[in-house]
């Protein structure tokens, strides 16, 4: 790296090279912690100050992952504003990393949030349904409706009893192929 900065007479002489040798780790060591401060600056990149962030968001998630915890503090910051069906798809999708449809139900005082893009239930589910509860409106009532594989389209797989053992998979795992 600096080596290719400086006239090739450097190049011959063992102590030069040896001093552009220390050079390059420290600098690449100073890139790293510069780009390292930088990921802190953000959510979805931070690792050090996710609990600044957590607190911030006025969360405490310290025994969960931490790509859950960063996409519950994204999802609590998109959270603010006036609450319609697209802010709610949109929080939605930042919990889930997946698609849902959101169907009102105006006589009924409810809506209906269904998951399309990912079988069965989302890993984050609780943190969802404590943040959609935070954020509608108390009089609005909400289901949640998942996507399961159905015996049609298990079906249409083909499988005998004995392939459907060879995959050596529980119940619940068969339930989202």
């Amino acid at each position: 790296m600096l080596r290719d900065q400086m006239p090739s007479i450097y190049s011959d002489i063992q102590t030069m090279l040896a001093v552009f040798a220390v050079e390059d780790t420290e600098i690449q060591t100073l890139k790293d912690a510069v780009s390292s401060a930088l990921d802190q600056f953000f959510v979805s990149t931070s690792t050090d100050t996710i609990e600044r962030w957590e607190k911030e968001a006025g969360l405490s998630m310290v025994d969960i992952p931490i790509e859950q915890r960063r996409s519950n503090i994204i999802s609590k910051f998109r959270g603010y504003g006036t609450v319609t069906v697209s802010h709610i798809k949109n929080l939605c999708q930042s919990f889930t990393n997946g698609d849902v449809v959101i169907t009102e139900k105006p006589s009924t005082y409810e809506f209906d949030i269904k998951f399309v893009s990912v079988r069965g239930t989302p890993p984050n589910l609780n943190d969802l349904k404590n943040v959609i509860e935070q954020i509608k409106p108390a009089h609005l009532g909400v289901t949640y409706t998942y996507l399961y594989t159905s015996w049609d389209r298990f079906d249409s797989f083909n499988y005998t009893w004995d392939q459907i053992d060879a995959l050596n998979k529980t119940w619940d795992q068969i339930e989202v192929i």
